[in-house]
């Protein structure tokens, strides 16, 4: 049996070093579900969200520093923090609930809670530019 905690540490270290799509394609079963509120399955947006970083984020983009985790059979809790300076001035610090659940070494779904109203004060107004560009 694979250590899941230390894959989930894997996987989180390639998402600050490659982005989300490069992590999840390592780490990610095919079947992979990445929810998130007011989002459900962003899977398929995640390249979109890595060119989201490039364009509005000054490098490296956003670093996600783990906190703690805790496992149990196949599911690994994460607490985490973001950090990420925008090219606009503002700063992004959020604060994150990951539960990764894996099978046979390999995240099947992934659910990330995370300060939705930091998000939309922060992000939002870039979000809705980006959509509408």
């Amino acid at each position: 049996m694979s250590d899941n905690k230390a894959t989930a540490r894997e996987f989180f270290a390639a998402m600050n070093e490659e982005g989300p799509a490069v992590a999840a394609a390592r780490f990610g079963a095919d079947d992979l579900v990445w929810w998130t509120p007011g989002g459900g399955n962003v899977v398929d947006q995640l390249g979109g969200f890595q060119a989201f970083i490039d364009a509005y984020f000054e490098p490296p983009g956003i670093v996600l520093t783990i906190d703690g985790m805790t496992a149990e059979g196949d599911r690994v809790a994460v607490e985490a923090r973001s950090s990420g300076d925008l090219k606009n001035g503002a700063k992004y610090r959020n604060r994150y609930h990951f539960l990764l659940e894996f099978r046979d070494g390999r995240i099947t779904e992934l659910r990330e809670h995370n300060d939705t109203l930091h998000l939309s004060q922060t992000l939002g107004p870039l979000m809705a530019q980006a959509a509408a560009a």
